[in-house]
């Protein structure tokens, strides 16, 4: 085509405009097109998706009666499905809370409706009270107590769903899960996260991490409580005996104490022994039923859950006032291997189904969520408490006299499985739990 020079001359102002005009419009789609982008929020990218995204969860002071009700009740329902196991369970049941309550802050609808009654109301009322019970009870340089967790949500590569800023905002603000994604079919990606585990909790949780590359999401807790006894023993109160588990007996040590107050129920007896940190240690023996026949952990947990006074104040179980001689397990990392229990089976019977099926509404959490679900969720934890409350020095404590100790007018001998939970004295729910049925 011929340029006209004589056409351009005439028509050059019209032709300018025309041209100004058509890079404006182009910009204007540029910039609408960002904004529209930067709105929804978009992700695209592997790794750390926490980057760059505030952490500082909110606090919380007080928490309210229907919180506390619906919490306690979602902590025994689940300890009372892993209830009927044979192995040691010990894990953060905050933790799990909080990693459900996130999964709820992405779903919408029926998926996210069946979260909200599993944990016993609205996340959007329930979440910075979820988030004060974890920052509260969280492991403090300063007073050396506390759980040290690490609590994560790994993502699948291989779908690049576009995880929305929103939902990881959402996360920093109230829940703190390490937000990752990886190729979950790469062997690199479970060590990763086992690595992620064993350094939040300071190399004490070794949790068994079975990743796989049809699975979307994968979630892994993992915890450790460390705290002093507030009434310590002495290293010389200890002695060696049979602890009877589910599977065999093998030979403990066992410290002995001095508690004031022996609670018990229809099918357990028990103790409430404090921690220097705020907490409570709720040990709940199966009670002997008939000559050498004892009820079971289960038991124990679905009498808790039958009664709501119970399951929503353990602290408050009624007590015998009077002195208790107590033979505890003095279990650490070397006689309480830390376990891991997949929580799948489990949180499918507490009403939670969707979220683990390809059909999940997660429409909160990313853009495109075809077949975003959860594929697995396994939660892992162990106990660093010695006999004398440290686990540096087991020098401290006093000596309990004989005649106290025999004076004693009950007795009561953790030497065979049992349940326990680790209360939070302020708010007086159980932010730890487990079971105790072998020692090493």
């Amino acid at each position: 085509m011929k340029f006209d020079r004589k056409y351009f001359d005439k028509h050059k102002n019209v032709i300018l405009a025309s041209a100004i005009s058509a890079v404006s419009l182009v910009l204007v789609l540029v910039i609408t097109i960002s904004t529209v982008m930067k709105s929804m929020g978009t992700v695209m990218k592997n790794g750390d998706l926490m980057e760059g995204f505030s952490t500082k969860r909110a606090s919380c002071s007080s928490f309210k009666d229907d919180f506390k009700a619906g919490y306690s009740n979602f902590a025994f329902n689940l300890v009372s499905e892993i209830s009927n196991s044979k192995s040691n369970v010990a894990f953060s049941v905050s933790n799990v809370a909080g990693a459900m309550a996130l999964m709820a802050s992405g779903a919408e609808g029926k998926t996210k409706t069946q979260i909200e009654d599993m944990l016993g109301g609205d996340v959007f009322s329930f979440r910075k009270q979820i988030s004060g019970l974890e920052k509260n009870n969280a492991y403090s340089e300063k007073s050396g107590s506390g759980i040290k967790s690490s609590n994560n949500l790994w993502l699948n590569n291989t779908t690049l769903y576009k995880i929305k800023n929103s939902f990881l905002k959402t996360n920093g603000k109230y829940f703190g899960l390490n937000i990752v994604r990886e190729d979950l079919g790469d062997f690199g990606a479970a060590e990763n996260l086992q690595k992620n585990i064993t350094d939040g909790t300071s190399n004490s949780v070794f949790a068994s991490i079975n990743m796989n590359a049809s699975q979307q999401m994968y979630i892994a807790s993992g915890a450790t409580f460390v705290a002093n006894w507030k009434t310590q023993a002495s290293a010389e109160d200890t002695q060696k005996s049979l602890f009877t588990g589910t599977e065999a007996s093998a030979e403990a040590e066992f410290f002995k104490t001095l508690e004031d107050g022996y609670i018990s129920g229809d099918t357990f007896e028990g103790i409430v022994k404090e921690y220097d940190n705020g907490c409570s240690f709720v040990a709940l023996l199966p009670a002997e039923f008939g000559s050498g026949t004892y009820y079971s952990v289960s038991d124990v947990v679905n009498e808790l859950k039958s009664d709501g006074e119970k399951f929503t104040n353990l602290l408050s179980l009624k007590k015998v006032k009077s002195e208790t001689a107590v033979l505890l397990p003095n279990y650490s990392n070397s006689v309480n291997s830390a376990t891991t229990c997949e929580l799948n089976s489990a949180l499918k019977n507490m009403g939670a189904k969707l979220i683990f099926d390809s059909s999940a509404n997660m429409k909160s959490m990313a853009e495109n969520c075809s077949n975003l679900c959860l594929g697995n969720i396994t939660a892992s934890g162990d106990i660093t408490v010695l006999a004398a409350g440290s686990s540096s020095d087991i020098s401290k404590g006093e000596k309990i006299s004989d005649k106290k100790w025999n004076s004693a007018s009950k007795r009561i001998a953790f030497d065979r499985s049992f349940v326990y939970f680790i209360v939070d004295n302020k708010s007086e729910l159980p932010i730890y739990c487990g079971i105790l049925n072998e020692i090493y």
